[in-house]
């Protein structure tokens, strides 16, 4: 997205300087590395488009947009590309509003879907004398509010901080009480930066902690049904810190919504990206909570 934002100013600067192709060319980037940061969000997010059809329909709206555009405006290669790019543009605002993610994302998904929208008329109504200050004052604006969706929507983002926790705990994934966690554990990692996903323990101000809650407006908040959320954040952390330790303490939780079989295949990926960076995965649960065959199956797949 940061690259996108530079191809956008120096289109910005072809067409202040009357550089058609250079423009074109800018322009380009910038749609497809914004298409690009928001395809990989829906993948980080696990939340992919349940609507394909607006993917089949993308050759049938340029085409449209073409041959509407060389009738009023032949030979008009600029016009063009930001038109086509813009309609890129669009739908990559459509599909990360639709995805609901979060209402961080409300500014900076209709930004973009409204920046694409007005790139489309750029080639008809750009010509017009009269309405160039107000196509400057929209596209002005526009770009205002991206910039302020970037910041506020990234800005949120939990960013670790290189470093190393200092204590003798195994790697891979240890199933530990509630009590014996207070007693044995809480008081060593006090004071370190552990990752945390909690929902009955309150996490010391030192952790990186995510409140796992359906509440969007919860600051840090993640849906319990948003597991590979919680995947992405700990191979992130797990290879920001070294020996690093995530505690899962709303396992019980986490089954009611997603069923234990989900659960089952989310705790191995989890305890394979702890193996991996030699971390360690603490999952505060108790054996009564759990049906005899869940137990064993919990116990062998987390090699306890």
């Amino acid at each position: 997205m940061a690259l996108a934002m530079i191809f956008y100013g120096l289109h910005t600067l072809g067409d202040l300087l009357a550089l058609p192709t250079f423009s074109a060319i800018a322009e380009s980037l910038f749609s497809t590395l914004v298409g690009y940061g928001v395809s990989y969000f829906l993948i980080e997010e696990g939340k992919y488009p349940r609507t394909p059809v607006i993917f089949s329909l993308i050759p049938l709206l340029s085409g449209l947009y073409l041959v509407a555009l060389s009738l009023s405006s032949p030979g008009n290669v600029l016009g063009g590309v930001c038109g086509i790019s813009g309609l890129f543009i669009a739908i990559s605002g459509y599909l990360l509003w639709k995805t609901r993610a979060s209402k961080k994302i409300s500014a900076l998904a209709l930004s973009l879907l409204f920046i694409g929208l007005h790139q489309m008329d750029y080639p008809f109504l750009g010509p017009i004398e009269w309405f160039a200050p107000i196509g400057f004052a929209i596209a002005t604006i526009l770009t205002m509010t991206l910039v302020i969706g970037i910041v506020k929507f990234f800005g949120s983002e939990e960013y670790f901080k290189k470093g190393a926790i200092k204590v003798e705990i195994k790697s891979g994934a240890l199933l530990i009480s509630p009590s014996e966690f207070k007693e044995r554990y809480l008081p060593t990692l006090q004071d370190m930066p552990v990752l945390a996903f909690v929902r009955n323990i309150e996490a010391p101000k030192s952790w990186y902690s995510y409140l796992i809650s359906n509440i969007e407006d919860q600051k840090s908040s993640i849906f319990p049904t948003n597991l590979p959320r919680i995947l992405e954040i700990s191979r992130r952390y797990f290879s920001s810190v070294k020996n690093g330790i995530v505690v899962i303490d709303a396992l019980e939780y986490l089954t009611i919504y997603n069923g234990f079989e989900a659960i089952a295949k989310f705790l191995a990926t989890l305890r394979d990206f702890a193996i991996l960076d030699n971390g360690t995965v603490i999952i505060i649960t108790e054996k009564k909570a759990w049906k005899d065959r869940e137990w064993a199956l919990l116990t062998s797949l987390l090699g306890k």
